[in-house]
């Protein structure tokens, strides 16, 4: 399990989230961010400057390679 720390609450509730799997880009440095040290990055589109997040639509294992 990581910690990762995505801007985008003024868009959506934390209940969005939940159980949902997220496209994450992790082989990336460490960064802390609103006192918590964040060890990944959420990916998203930007449509007119509010994040669309990226999800897994199917069956994919947590820690797949994305192609």
């Amino acid at each position: 399990m990581r910690d990762v720390v995505a801007g985008g609450g003024e868009y959506y509730e934390l209940s969005y989230f939940l159980g949902k799997k997220f496209v994450v880009l992790v082989n990336i440095k460490p960064k802390k961010i609103m006192g918590v040290e964040s060890r990944g990055m959420l990916l998203a589109a930007d449509v007119d400057g509010k994040p669309v997040w990226l999800t897994v639509d199917g069956e994919a294992p947590a820690g797949s390679r994305i192609r």
